[in-house]
């Protein structure tokens, strides 16, 4: 580089770059670029007509930073936006293969002091003419105060104008861009590549997830689209997005190939598309290398990796995206086999943040299927979540496991509320964390609070069914019965096959009193779970002949003929025993679920088939011991 204590203008095409303020202009404009990416062009301008290699820029420009090439390629990028169409052709900077990159534009070069000494005159005369005027003004009271405000009111005028004129959003809006990533195609026969393909996919959602201004549909939402024949746009427009990433991958040798384009939901038309080719061993880079073309794409910035959440070793790797295959599909048996896989990405290395966050989620699930009590799953999902968050504190799935752990096992209320406050500051488009805190608070009967934050999450995951199911808990336990019908109903016209729903909307009916509308919910969620229509026949005949308590205890039957076969939590029966007004029976199951720390023992202040046990001295107790307010 020549001296750098030397003001240099250079002038390529309709552009000006001055090196001692560091900026780039277009006619009169500034260019809004960062300082790396003005010294960058710096560089390139300086040594114009020859190839400077990637190496010689990754020392010069990151001496003393770890950061892998690709920062380099989104610099470059960056500048070739600044350039607009030109840059497609390669009027500016040429990529020279696999060496680097050389500046081609003819460019004039200018020493500012020249410039300086032409103008030097005129000033002089003109500020000696000011300078008696200006001194007379300096000297009246609040003038250096005034002028103060003046200069700093035209710096956010000029500021304003300028951003306005410069910024080039992919929409004309300001409010958070949106954007769903598609389950990526496997066109590799090997079967195996399956659960690594929607692995993959769920790590890029959360790789997305983590750049601020853009808000990512969760793997949940778009895990029903895996064989969909519709079209992205179709697609985009049910999720409430304004773009889908739709990808394919390829197993190519020892490498996966990656095709991806990114389709705008309005009219379908394909912002961009881009290959991607990586080593089989270099899964990290590859979702890297995508989400920095996302970012570019939309103007943004990604976050920094969290050294954490890597490992070197690539089998741990593969087998922590199969166990967030196997997790996502919610079963018992999926579970059990998600758990089976992040401990062995572990053993191969322990210091993977990610397979410890992916057991923590795996167990805090376990005892919510009725695989393992409450007392063998929380706390080893509690552990896992904190060794996660040693190994990297900024995991915000990580804390909000752990924040679950603590509200529905430790019943640490205080600093299960601090851990979900801190998961959404770390990842404001988590939507599972706004959806459990909404559920923490909605217990805590904040239920002002909890709607603003199932909104948020129903934002972020419009078609998610628990989403949808526990924005109609909220107005039920807030007593506004009517509200949680008409959301219950429209769940299920969305999700006619989710089961919990009905499980929610009986409850709702039965609270009014409109007992057939509350069977049949309860039949549809018979059907939904498997149970034949010979046994949902004969429980309607119960409830025709005997009434809604027989109904009640007739389900009490099953329940208990269940538990003397597998696992069946302590609360399900005390449920049943407050559904059927039981007193003495629900009162003393409820012990049994305290003594188990069934999480549904948190919601006991907030659900109406308790309050007719609130007078009860022994309820009061339960609850002070909860740690619940009376």
């Amino acid at each position: 580089m020549k001296d750098k204590f030397q003001n240099r203008i250079y002038t390529f095409g309709e552009f000006q770059l001055d090196t001692a303020e560091h900026a780039l202009r277009q006619g009169t404009e500034q260019i809004p670029l960062t300082h790396k990416a003005i010294e960058l062009l710096i560089l390139l301008v300086e040594r114009r007509g020859q190839t400077v290699t990637k190496n010689e820029l990754m020392d010069t420009l990151w001496r003393d930073t770890y950061v892998d090439e690709n920062n380099l390629a989104v610099t470059v990028m960056m500048l070739r936006k600044a350039f607009g169409e030109t840059a497609f052709d390669k009027k500016f900077i040429e990529t020279v293969p696999k060496r680097g990159y050389r500046f081609v534009a003819e460019t004039q070069e200018t020493t500012a002091d020249l410039l300086i000494e032409k103008q030097t005159l005129t000033r002089i005369t003109i500020e000696e003419k000011q300078a008696r005027g200006l001194k007379s003004v300096l000297r009246r009271p609040f003038a250096l105060a005034a002028i103060s405000l003046i200069i700093a009111g035209l710096g956010i005028f000029l500021s304003a104008r300028y951003l306005s004129a410069n910024k080039k959003p992919l929409t004309q809006t300001n409010v958070p861009r949106t954007i769903a990533v598609l389950p990526l195609k496997n066109l590799s026969a090997e079967a195996e590549e399956e659960p690594l393909s929607i692995g993959l996919t769920d790590a890029l959602i959360t790789r997305l997830g983590n750049i601020r201004g853009l808000a990512v549909r969760p793997t949940s939402a778009v895990l029903p689209f895996t064989a969909s024949s519709e079209t992205p746009q179709a697609i985009g427009e049910k999720l409430n997005v304004e773009t889908v990433l739709e990808s394919s991958v390829q197993r190519v040798g020892n490498r996966r190939r990656v095709s991806v384009q990114l389709v705008k939901t309005s009219d379908g038309s394909i912002l961009w598309s881009e290959n991607f080719d990586e080593a089989d061993t270099d899964l990290f880079k590859l979702q890297d290398s995508i989400s920095a073309r996302v970012a570019d794409a939309f103007r943004l910035k990604t976050a920094d990796g969290q050294t954490g959440s890597r490992t070197d070793d690539p089998e741990a790797y593969k087998l922590y995206l199969r166990g967030r295959h196997a997790w996502n599909k919610r079963t018992p048996e999926g579970l059990q086999q998600s758990v089976q896989f992040f401990e062995q990405a572990i053993d191969r290395d322990p210091t993977f943040a990610l397979a410890f966050t992916g057991l923590a989620d795996a167990y805090a699930l376990l005892s919510e299927y009725n695989s393992a009590p409450p007392r063998e799953s929380f706390p080893q999902a509690k552990a896992a979540a904190q060794k996660a968050l040693e190994i990297d504190a900024n995991l915000a799935e990580a804390h909000t496991t752990l924040a679950y752990a603590l509200a529905n096992y430790d019943w640490n209320f205080a600093e299960a509320e601090r851990e979900y406050r801190r998961a959404i500051e770390l990842n404001p488009n988590y939507a599972t964390a706004h959806q459990w805190y909404a559920e923490f608070l909605s217990a805590m009967r904040r239920f002002d609070e909890a709607k603003a934050e199932i909104k948020r999450a129903e934002e972020l995951d419009p078609l998610s069914p628990i989403i949808q199911s526990i924005v109609g808990l909220i107005f039920y336990h807030a007593r506004d019965f009517d509200a949680a019908i008409v959301q219950y109903q429209k769940t299920v016209n969305n999700h006619p096959n989710f089961p919990i729903v009905y499980a929610y909307l009986s409850l709702a009916y039965a609270q009014k009193g409109m007992f057939d509308e509350a069977f049949e919910a309860e039949a549809k969620l018979l059907q939904a779970v498997g149970t034949d229509e010979k046994t949902v026949e004969s429980l309607r005949q119960i409830y025709r002949q005997n009434g809604w308590k027989s109904f009640l205890g007739a389900l009490l039957a099953g329940t208990n003929a269940e538990a003397q076969k597998h696992y069946v939590n302590a609360f399900s029966q005390a449920f049943l025993y407050m559904r059927m007004g039981e007193r003495e029976q629900a009162l003393q199951w409820l012990e049994k679920s305290f003594a188990e720390r069934h999480r549904y023992v948190v919601y006991l202040n907030a659900d109406p088939y308790a309050d007719f046990l609130r007078n009860d001295a022994r309820f009061r107790d339960l609850i002070l011991r909860v740690g619940l307010k009376d």
